[in-house]
């Protein structure tokens, strides 16, 4: 069974790594984008994505938010690559924010710091269907350090533990 299992985990590492960015993330995906904060959901608000090639070159990244009863709150981005051999990609915020993003096994990856706060943002191409979008943020200050000392006759380096203060999350599907 184990190399049942294993097998298939592999033709689906396989079937995943077949697909191709931007190309197969074409088009509008929509989903609920749930908000937690110290380990409780807090809000759940439904999002959309949409990646399209742009009027200008590059690609129209947009994000948009629909919170009931308030006015949607619409993040729209430009997707250049910088050497897309290397999976190494910028989204230009349009207001002088430029976030590196770096793509790895068919997922997006973006880490920054802004006003204190560290920030992990991915989003990945789950199957034809499917993108799960994530960011994960906490303080730029660690909430502990340790390590830093010599056991026997190794050295042990210091290691900074950061608290996780919020992470937003989605499961988008494809809108025909």
């Amino acid at each position: 069974m184990k190399t049942l299992l294993t097998g298939s985990c592999l033709f689906l590492s396989v079937l995943l790594s077949a697909q191709t960015f931007p190309d197969d993330w074409y088009g509008s995906w929509r989903g609920d984008l749930s908000i937690w904060r110290a380990g409780q959901q807090v809000d759940t608000v439904p999002m959309e994505f949409e990646l399209s090639l742009a009027d200008t070159g590059g690609i129209n990244y947009i994000i948009r938010y629909l919170p009931e009863g308030r006015p949607v709150d619409e993040r729209s981005y430009l997707l250049q690559s910088v050497d897309s051999t290397a999976g190494h990609y910028v989204i230009d915020e349009r207001n002088g924010i430029l976030l590196d993003e770096y793509l790895v096994d068919n997922c997006l990856y973006s880490r920054f710091d802004v006003m204190g706060s560290d920030l992990l943002a991915r989003i990945c191409y789950m199957a034809q269907d499917t993108l799960e979008y994530e960011i994960t943020g906490g303080p730029v200050d660690p909430i502990r350090e340790s390590g830093a000392t010599t056991v026997g006759t190794d050295t042990i380096p210091p290691v900074r533990a950061y608290r996780i203060g919020s992470v937003t999350k989605a499961k988008l599907y494809r809108e025909e």
